[in-house]
């Protein structure tokens, strides 16, 4: 586990540099656009498509990094008035859900890949976009079985 944890790390580590890196691109970019569009009368025609992607891409990988981290939306209150057994068999529950949802993702992302068309400006394939969701899926299902494993090895730990 310990090789595979430290794996996760890294794809963890990554994904939150991507996302350092994506926001600092997209304002660069938006500020590009700005300057030449109201200053040089020039616009980009291809800023707004370009945005739209990296912020498709980055909410979809920082989203699979909320979930490792338990940044995901929980109700704190009904948790906290069960016994530890019970939490665990709860948060097994919900990363289990989180793998179904993640699977329907992962269909549906590459079944919408597949169809044809592309970006107006940038003239990418529209699987481009759904490959973001792809990629999530798997993430969210790596990282929930790590979760699973983790609160089942406590288990035994004791």
């Amino acid at each position: 586990m310990g090789k595979v944890k430290k794996i996760l790390n890294l794809i963890d580590k990554s994904i939150r540099w991507f996302g350092t890196v994506s926001l600092v691109t997209m304002l660069c970019v938006a500020l590009l656009d700005l300057f030449f569009r109201d200053i040089l009368l020039k616009p980009i025609s291809w800023s707004l498509e370009f945005i739209l992607l990296i912020m498709l891409w980055l909410a979809m990988l920082n989203s699979a990094v909320g979930v490792r981290n338990d940044l995901h939306i929980s109700m704190g209150l009904f948790a906290s008035s069960l016994s530890k057994r019970a939490k665990d068999i709860l948060g097994i529950s919900i990363n289990l859900l989180i793998v179904y949802y993640a699977w329907i993702t992962i269909k549906g992302c590459l079944y919408m890949a597949k169809l044809p068309g592309r970006m107006s400006i940038l003239r990418l394939h529209y699987g481009w976009m759904y490959y973001s969701g792809v990629v999530c899926g798997i993430l969210l299902i790596l990282f929930c079985v790590e979760r699973i494993i983790q609160t089942i090895m406590r288990w035994f730990k004791k």
